[in-house]
This record gives C-alpha cells, structure tokens and sequence, in this order.
C-alpha cells in the first residue's frame, strides 16, 4: 500500500519539491498533494493574494493542489515548506492531526525558536510528534530546475531524534524524490538548522571581501598615477 505525502506550501520550495517527486515517482510507494489554506483568497501561510496554484504545478504528474485541510488528515508524511515566521500558526492549528504523522521542517529561520522544533517544545508537544528537518540546504531553483536526465543526484541533509522516523523520510528521498541524502546526527541539529543563512553569510563575507579589494586597487591605481 502506498503512502500519502502532503506539501504544505505554494511558493518555489514547495514547487521544487513537487518537481521531484513528480519526475522520479512511479506512484507504487508514494502518492502527493499540496495544500495551501486560502481564506478570503488570501493565503493563510504566506498573508499576501491567493493566485491559483494548478499554474505553479502544471505538468508535474499526480500533483494534486488542495485548500481544504482535509487533506492532512490523509498524509503519512508532511512537509512544511513554509516561511519560519508561518510554523508556529500552522502548527497550533494543526497538532492534533501532526500527531498522526511524519513532519519534515524544510525552514531556515532567522532565530533558533522560529523552526519546528522550538515550536513543539513551546506548545509542549515535542514528544507526541514524530519530526525530522530536511530539505533545508537546498535551494528551490535548483529543485524546480532539475531534469531526470541530470547526471549529478541533488544532495539533501536530513536530521532528527528518531533514527526510525529519519530513515523513513530517508527512504522518501532517495526513493521517490531521486535525492542522494546524509543523515547527519542529532546531536550536530545547531549546525543543520538554518543552513541557508549560513550560506546567506558566506556570501556576505565573498562580497566584503571582493569590496575591500576593490577599494585597494582602485586605491592603489590613484595613488601610482
């Protein structure tokens, strides 16, 4: 019997993600969905105008696009690939059906009390629901972008406190995304937990760097002529 795999999400991580699952899926293991809550179309995720998601997923094969919450009650899996900001709303109105399932963190959030797990913890239900983070380090361009005739696999770190529940998700990955993943230990989560700010900083320090640079040859320029 397969299981059922729910996006939480409409912008470009949970379009990327469908990508891959729509290319490497062959529906024997894995079914999906997405689903974006919209009331008075306004999204109830993301705050701004509702626009109609079927465009984002079109020609991704058994993609189904939901606004009806229903659709959680079915997921075995479920991936929040919302903004940080957005979790802790999610979650509360949700917990009672998170417990019946899987939940990967796909948030890189700007504090440590943002992502998922400092959200359970605050609401004291960090031991009734089976979670890992994943899917963080990767960027949702190269996953929309990503062609089944791709020679290299995308890499994808997955880390969590239950080795049964991160083996599952895992099997996900590799299985029905086409992801080639490393489980990094639970005890290195700090390091995982925001990965693409990290990178955001790398990038940060490249450009001071190349700025300081700059101003010394140009500098030195002035100063020989």
């Amino acid at each position: 019997m397969s299981k059922h795999v729910v996006i939480v999400g409409g912008g470009n991580l949970a379009s990327g993600l469908s990508n891959m699952f729509s290319i490497y899926n062959d529906e024997s293991k894995y079914t999906m969905s997405v689903y974006e809550p919209v009331v008075d179309n306004v999204s109830r995720i993301s705050g701004s105008s509702h626009h109609d998601m079927s465009n984002s997923f079109r020609g991704f094969k058994t993609i189904i696009v939901e606004s009806d919450a229903a659709t959680l009650t079915s997921a075995d899996i479920i991936i929040i690939a919302i903004p940080a900001s957005a979790i802790k709303a999610f979650v509360r109105s949700n917990l009672d059906i998170l417990k019946d399932s899987i939940i990967v963190d796909c948030s890189n959030p700007g504090r440590n009390d943002d992502d998922l797990r400092a959200v359970l913890e605050e609401l004291g239900a960090a031991a009734n629901v089976s979670w890992v983070k994943g899917f963080n380090d990767n960027g949702a361009i190269e996953l929309i972008n990503h062609k089944i005739t791709s020679k290299k696999s995308v890499t994808t770190q997955i880390c969590g406190p239950d080795d049964t529940v991160v083996a599952e998700v895992k099997r996900l990955a590799e299985v029905a995304m086409g992801f080639a993943v490393k489980i990094v230990p639970f005890s290195q989560y700090d390091a995982v937990a925001m990965n693409q700010n990290d990178l955001g900083k790398t990038w940060v320090h490249a450009a001071g760097i190349m700025m300081l640079v700059f101003s010394f040859a140009t500098l030195f320029s002035i100063v020989r002529d």
